[in-house]
């Protein structure tokens, strides 16, 4: 998307004092445009665009005000890549955790690299612009000895997972619908939004929840 402001001005036929009041005018613009675009770019970094009703970023946003200037905004690298912070996870039959938590939540597939005898490499799934990696817990690897399924320690997880949503409704009938042990009923939070927590089909345990720290953090409620 890009939005264009053209101001220009012409000497001819324009008094000094016309001139300067146009100026004027478009300094003050030039403010409204910012304040526009914040809001536009906003809107459009929590505007919906995936099964689950997560929100994405469209990253090419630009403003040019010719005539008087011109001011050009885009997003930061980070914004454009997403998350820095990626959970991973690993799985015993890690093609069925994948099928499941596009069914479930409504992730979406980046990647998917098959290891031997039927197992996942490295997987890399999609929701908004955040993402999990997972594997299937045979692979071998330096720290395998460090690592421990919900099932190998007696269904208890050591860094639940919470997914933003912005409507929590569909995804927790999805999630039900999908064979997801809950652990906690759909209800409202003390700290605002709708949140649930259910356990997916080995053990991991996943909070959903409308609050969004990004969104809380900037004062614009999720």
């Amino acid at each position: 998307m890009q939005l264009v402001i053209v101001a220009s001005l012409s000497g001819q036929g324009c008094s000094k004092r016309s001139i300067a009041a146009v100026e004027r005018v478009i300094v003050v613009g030039r403010y409204f445009a910012f304040a526009f675009l914040c809001l536009l770019l906003e809107r459009r970094m929590r505007a919906e665009n995936s099964p689950g009703g997560h929100g994405g970023i469209e990253p090419d946003l630009t403003v040019q005000m010719r005539g008087g200037g011109v001011m050009m905004f885009g997003m930061s690298d980070a914004a454009k890549v997403g998350s820095v912070l990626i959970p991973s996870v690993r799985y015993k039959d890690a093609h069925a955790a994948i099928a499941w938590l596009e069914r479930a939540f409504g992730f979406e597939r980046h990647a998917v690299y098959d290891g031997p005898e039927g197992t996942v490499a490295h997987a890399e799934l999609r929701f908004g612009t955040g993402m999990i990696m997972l594997g299937s817990a045979s692979n071998p690897g330096p720290n395998i000895h460090l690592y421990a399924t919900p099932e190998e320690i007696g269904g208890r997880v050591t860094s639940p997972l919470y997914l933003v949503v912005k409507d929590c409704v569909p995804v927790w009938e999805r999630a039900k619908a999908a064979g997801a042990e809950v652990v906690m009923e759909l209800k409202e939070m003390e700290y605002g939004g709708k949140a649930f927590s259910v356990r997916d089909p080995e053990g991991y345990l996943w909070s959903v929840g409308e609050y969004d720290p990004w969104a809380f953090a900037s004062g614009v409620k999720a």
